[in-house]
């Protein structure tokens, strides 16, 4: 959720008042495509995570709360 945040952001900043929702569904829809197709992307998040000890709940609830 915190890297989607990220990216509308910066497309925010792009794109400025011609932000629009068809923006917001190309994005999550190539975010997600990305993700699914590649295997070792969650995988290396976890590890990532454990690596630098933020993958406690409460850190869990900061990464989704953004």
């Amino acid at each position: 959720m915190a890297t989607i945040k990220l990216l509308f952001v910066g497309l925010c900043s792009y794109y400025k008042s011609d932000f629009t929702e068809e923006i917001v569904i190309n994005l999550i829809q190539s975010f997600s495509k990305a993700i699914e197709h590649n295997t070792a992307y969650l995988a290396n998040l976890l590890q990532i995570l454990e690596e630098n000890n933020v993958n406690t709940l409460a850190y869990m609830a900061i990464l989704i709360r953004g």
